[in-house]
């Protein structure tokens, strides 16, 4: 019969076959307990492990035929097997058993099966006949009368053992789940920590590398199939039934739901607590196979409780929980944003004011981000909502949202008695604590609009208004201005840095890498120190190496922050980080729907666009945030790489927007003379290369519409 390989198997003992995933052997016959004797496709024999293989459903009599013939004609002229063996599996060929009576018809197998066996020099010379040769503790059956042992190829007079054991399938991901469950670590960690500790292992004792290279292959190379099999018996799996139950039975029970009992809160409180551990510790890949395995009804039975909890210390863990699941991937946040949770969210910044929680706040505004970032479309409802009001409230939490200066009061009887400008500073929610949150989430709504689109539809539609291509957030900057002012201030710092921080904001902290590098550097230095071990390698002899490990600084423990305690510092630790980690805000995303092709892959320099895009909104940018922008245009122009085209261009139409709406030219033309350079050098790279597309074509042609510009106006 035909057998399919289950997991993949790297074959480290000689005798054993290395196989993939699925693929498909003729199985000649067992063994003994532990070992097939099968043969490949191109005829080769060799054994694998029975637990790696399953019969292969509805074969084909013709591909075992097939199969059949190539295995007989390798054994036959193979001049590794001795005779009494190559007579053994020809015969075995020939049992009725094996494929019935159209094998026992087929003319050439018989004429195979019975010429004499002798060794010919011009045939099979590179076919190989092995096998797994069997440990003396294995359970051996009898050799039947009609099929003798095919013994392993010899290397000299060594004799090569097999392993005394075999690893079972699936033994990597369960001593993986081992470390979790008994660390409560995040699965990460111990998966990545049982990676090293396997190499630890291989260093140490050569003898067991064929082990641990085996665990390594199951664990990183298995199918999806076979890790969702091993998610089902996971401890994790088993705990995420357990709370979410407990919650859908609570869901379900209306009066249980409007119990307000101190107990019943105090209960509640552990459930989704330990609930909320499991989802931010667990495997991601699990914690999406299940909520698919389970219609996603557990997150939206967590948005049904958030909506009908009234007390803010549960409203705030459910909140964290749905958040958790939504950022799992696109999937959940669809679910998330089909639902009334944003609606829910945006009624609860409307309302927001200085007795508002801050924590609770903060949360409201990172799952809202991270909905709005990920979505390729506004729900129509939750798009209405995003207003120049709801707009104004948020950039309360940004700066003053009043229209006119501050002034300081020509009366003043007191020289301690705040002004009225330190008095109007007290208006800014929180004391600025949120406002990397609040502008990180201002650029997530604005990702949404498109002045590009919107001035193509005025058009279309013969509305000649200013107003009418401007986005409801540009004209909430414009009505305030003070507050706009800080926002810009915020922009600008996000586009010199090269950040998006939309595409960085996530419910879950990424886990802190140092902790990995610093074990694979102990790792080193342990395996290292090896060799001069003292007390039969109970003690290690004192080295400089693990010393200056052990002596590092700590790893960051910022990311292990209670997510609940969370006022403001992750937004803000976006901006501080990307201070010194390469940032990819130049990475391909999915534009929304309803926005230009032509408008850019990054939130911040659309926002650029939006504003420079009519003087009114322009002038929102103060003088030395133009000349920062302009300074970082003038660097990418000169430093990206010519094929880079696509972000070239957003730079030069921002510089081309910069120069039409704007006061830039009147004011002396900051850094002109080396921005003619820049793009006079881009514009003679081009000459070199064929323009293949109308996009690039376009491209080029504003390029040099923009150069001419700056030309005329130094000229003058």
């Amino acid at each position: 019969m035909l057998v399919h390989a289950v997991y993949p198997y790297n074959g480290p003992f000689d005798g054993s076959l290395k196989f993939n995933a699925g693929e498909i052997f003729l199985k000649v016959r067992k063994e003994n307990d532990y070992w097939y004797l099968v043969a490949r496709k191109d005829g080769t024999l060799g054994c694998v492990p029975h637990n790696y293989v399953e019969e292969h459903k509805n074969p084909d009599p013709q591909v075992i035929l097939d199969y059949a013939k190539k295995a007989l004609e390798c054994a036959k002229h193979c001049k590794m097997v001795e005779q009494k063996n190559k007579e053994g599996v020809l015969r075995y060929f020939l049992f009725p058993k094996f494929l019935g009576n159209r094998l026992i018809r087929n003319s050439r197998l018989r004429e195979l099966a019975n010429e004499k066996n002798e060794d010919k020099q011009n045939v099979g010379a590179s076919s190989r006949v092995v096998r797994a040769e069997r440990s003396s503790k294995m359970v051996e059956k009898p050799p039947s009368p009609h099929v003798a042992q095919i013994e392993s190829p010899q290397r000299g007079a060594t004799q090569v053992t097999m392993p005394k054991t075999m690893v079972p399938g699936g033994l990597a991901s369960r001593l993986v789940d081992a470390l979790r469950l008994g660390t409560n670590a995040d699965y990460l960690y111990c998966y990545g920590s049982f990676r090293i500790m396997l190499e630890l292992l291989a260093n140490e004792v050569p003898e067991l590398r064929p082990h641990a290279n085996l665990l390594d292959t199951m664990l990183t190379k298995s199918t999806a199939d076979q890790r969702n099999l091993m998610y089902t018996q996971s401890p994790d799996w088993y705990l995420l039934k357990k709370y979410f139950g407990a919650l859908g039975t609570r869901h379900s029970n209306d009066q249980e739901c409007g119990w307000q009992l101190h107990e019943d809160q105090t209960e509640l409180e552990h459930k989704i607590a330990v609930l909320t551990d499991i989802l931010i510790k667990s495997n991601p890949e699990l914690l999406r196979f299940y909520l698919s395995t389970n219609k996603y009804e557990p997150l939206t039975c967590l948005i049904d409780l958030y909506l009908r909890e009234l007390r803010l210390p549960i409203r705030r863990r459910l909140l964290l929980a749905t958040g958790l699941c939504c950022s799992l991937d696109k999937t959940c946040s669809h679910v998330g944003l089909s639902s009334v949770l944003p609606m829910e969210i945006i009624r609860e910044l409307n309302s927001v004011n200085s007795e508002s929680n801050v924590p609770y706040i903060s949360m409201c505004l990172r799952v809202l981000t991270v909905l709005f970032a990920r979505a390729t479309e506004l729900p129509v409802d939750v798009k209405s909502k995003l207003n120049d009001s709801f707009f104004a409230n948020v950039l309360r939490l940004v700066g003053l949202t009043s229209s006119s200066e501050p002034t300081i009061s020509l009366i003043d009887f007191d020289s301690l008695a705040p002004t009225s400008e330190e008095n109007g500073k007290n208006d800014v929610l929180f004391h600025g604590q949120l406002a990397y949150a609040a502008v990180t989430f201002l650029l997530s709504c604005n990702w949404h609009y498109c002045t590009l689109a919107a001035k193509r539809m005025a058009d279309t539609e013969g509305d000649k208004s200013a107003e009418s291509h401007k986005t409801p957030l540009v004209r909430a900057l414009i009505n305030h201005p003070s507050a706009s002012r800080s926002f810009v201030e915020f922009a600008v710092q996000a586009f010199n840095r090269d950040l998006d921080p939309i595409f960085k904001v996530d419910v879950k902290c990424k886990p802190n890498p140092s902790r990995l590098k610093r074990l694979i550097r102990w790792a080193d230095a342990v395996s290292s120190s090896g060799s001069v071990c003292t007390d039969n390698g109970l003690r290690l002899t004192e080295s400089n190496t693990i010393a200056s490990v052990l002596d590092m600084e700590e790893a960051d423990e910022s990311d292990l922050s209670p997510l609940l305690d969370d006022a403001g510092q992750y937004a803000a630790s976006l901006w501080s980080d990307s201070l010194n980690k390469a940032t990819d805000s130049h990475r391909n995303v999915s534009l929304p729907t309803n926005v230009s092709p032509a408008t850019p892959h990054n939130s911040v320099v659309r926002l650029l666009y939006d504003l420079f895009s009519a003087p009114d909104s322009a002038n929102l940018v103060y003088t030395t945030d133009r000349d920062v922008i302009v300074d970082v245009i003038n660097r990418e122009i000169r430093d990206l790489d010519s094929s880079e085209n696509e972000r070239l261009f957003e730079y030069v139409l921002l510089l081309g927007l910069i120069i039409a709406h704007s006061d830039y030219l009147s004011q002396g033309a900051y850094k002109g003379a080396e921005l003619v350079e820049s793009l006079e050098a881009l514009l003679k790279s081009h000459s070199t290369r064929a323009t293949s597309s109308s996009a690039l074509r376009r491209g080029w042609d504003l390029t040099r519409v923009t150069l001419n510009r700056l030309k005329n106006n130094l000229k003058t």
